[in-house]
């Protein structure tokens, strides 16, 4: 196909399969770093709380092992052979990791399966009976990406673990990833595939050792009894015996289920797991086919809002950085952001909500001094309840109010998203006060926001995003369902082009976001004008 051949929906496809690649790969990575430390000690004789290092393998903190690796090799194979099973290619790819510690985290490698080792010393897969480790399983989920046959996988498991049950067990995996990616219920996807009842399960019923089909129980046991991927990940390690397979295996599903924190999710992979995993850089070179040219610190001179799974902007007031006219004020904000983060760490309740509330006192001080987009931090802090008050939602709506008085996008976008969320001061759903604040935002937006800088880029593909979803609604609810319909689907157009743009440069931000604009898109198309039709294609 000649790129002039190339639709919107194929850019569209190509770009939701790049945000499920990133998705598998950090839910598998952190299960998998959470594991190692662990990795051989029996059940009951510890406890998994977090990331960690140490532990048999002697490892920092954040460092995946074999498991990521080779899943990283399979995908990187995949990705090389247009999607198809080249066994070849897949065994030097294994043997790159092998003998170079390509795909590993920091180069060095130091946990190999014997199975996995001897079969790519003898350049075939081991199938005899005792050979039924888990050492293809672990890596092929990305199968699940791919138009592949069950012969196919069973292709891609044989190139270690060419046993009927390790190659069985890899097709049931897959299987199971591919209803999850079509959003079916956890049990549902589970009973489909021969595990029906298995929640039903005790603890005692699991076993977690490096037999196929125990870790593969195991993981599956451990995402329909959890509700969230901390939950799900803590658990499999906390299974003891093969810790970082059985989390690796349990992270790529879950996090095909939860999705990520920092992106709204509720009960995805947390942020603070994230920033401590090690090698994400190889995630970006598998992805991309070569690390993307963008700068280690994508924020240059704007914060990450460690409360809040969007970008916070520092606003421009008169062409200036406001920030930029007190010191004090910037001094006082920086403070504030690094009591946020050290909060957000903390496990005990007591001192984590001291924290919060001191970054609190700090961000006012800030406000007063004239850095105004301590408003919206403030706004976050209510609007998470990481701060107390007798109406948090009422002190939220406040400070996001004078972040929107001193044009601050973000802040009116909040104060959309509390008035449609009933969050508002009369506690009641407002849904054409939250389109009129989501209109505002989009007019701050287009007027203040630089769309080369990727934290304005990302802000502006949220405000679009809700824009479309408001419309929308307005399609079901109201009598102007035409226009409303067209007005949906170009702002769903406008997300959706906009947060490419993003994923290509950050290959795990807006995800979410980007599925939702794509799928909107998609739903409001037969509302679409000629003219937002030609637009789209422009």
């Amino acid at each position: 196909m000649s790129t002039t051949d190339i639709t919107p929906e194929d850019e569209h496809a190509a770009m939701a399969t790049m945000v499920l690649m990133q998705t598998i790969i950090y839910g598998e990575a952190i299960g998998d770093a959470l594991g190692v430390p662990y990795e051989f000690r029996e059940r009951g004789t510890f406890t998994c709380t977090g990331m960690v290092g140490g532990g048999a393998h002697r490892q920092p903190a954040g460092t995946y092992s074999d498991d990521t690796a080779l899943m990283l090799a399979t995908l990187d194979s995949l990705l090389s052979c247009d999607g198809t099973v080249n066994e070849d290619d897949m065994r030097v790819r294994f043997l790159a990791w092998l003998d170079d510690g390509r795909y590993s985290a920091d180069g060095t490698v130091f946990d190999v399966g014997g199975a996995t080792q001897r079969a790519l010393r003898a350049g075939r897969g081991m199938s005899g009976e005792r050979d039924n480790g888990n050492g293809s399983l672990m890596r092929i989920v990305p199968c699940a990406l791919f138009d592949l046959s069950d012969s196919d996988i069973r292709r891609a498991s044989a190139v270690t673990h060419a046993h009927p049950i390790s190659m069985d067990a890899c097709v049931t995996l897959v299987h199971i990833a591919r209803e999850l990616i079509d959003m079916v219920d956890v049990r549902e996807a589970l009973a489909h595939n021969g595990f029906d009842g298995l929640w039903h399960k005790s603890r005692n019923e699991i076993e977690s050792d490096g037999f196929v089909l125990h870790t593969l129980e195991a993981a599956l046991w451990c995402l329909c009894t959890t509700q969230s991927y901390a939950d799900c990940v803590l658990e499999a390690v906390n299974l003891g015996s093969d810790t970082d397979t059985t989390a690796a295996v349990a992270g790529a599903l879950a996090a095909l289920v939860y999705g990520f924190e920092d992106e709204g999710e509720p009960g995805g992979i947390p942020e603070e797991w994230m920033d401590a995993l090690r090698g994400q850089e190889q995630f970006l070179d598998v992805i991309l086919d070569g690390p993307e040219d963008v700068e280690t610190d994508p924020n240059g001179a704007y914060g990450d809002d460690p409360l809040s799974g969007e970008r916070m902007p520092l606003d421009l007031d008169g062409g200036q950085l406001v920030a930029s006219t007190s010191s004090a004020g910037l001094d006082l904000f920086d403070d504030a952001r690094d009591l946020c983060s050290q909060a957000a760490m903390m496990s005990d309740e007591e001192t984590r909500a001291q924290s919060f509330a001191q970054a609190a006192e700090t961000l006012i001080k800030a406000y007063q001094v004239g850095m105004f987009e301590a408003a919206q931090v403030l706004g976050i802090l209510y609007y998470e309840r990481h701060v107390q008050a007798a109406d948090a939602d009422a002190q939220a709506f406040l400070w996001f109010g004078r972040g929107c008085e001193h044009g601050l996008a973000d802040c009116a976008c909040y104060l959309g998203d509390m008035l449609r969320d009933g969050r508002g001061p009369d506690h009641e759903p407002d849904a054409q006060a939250a389109l009129d604040y989501y209109n505002l935002a989009f007019d701050l937006a287009q007027e203040r926001f630089d769309l080369d800088d990727f934290d304005d880029l990302a802000s502006f593909a949220i405000i679009a995003l809700r824009l479309g979803e408001s419309y929308e609604r307005r399609v079901q609810d109201g009598p102007d369902s035409a226009q409303a319909g067209d007005f949906a689907f170009m702002h769903y157009a406008m997300a959706a082009t906009i947060a490419e743009r993003v994923v290509r440069l950050d290959a795990r931000a807006l995800g979410k976001e980007l599925r939702l604009a794509q799928d909107g898109v998609e739903r409001m198309r037969p509302y679409a004008s000629p003219e937002s039709l030609e637009h789209e294609r422009m």
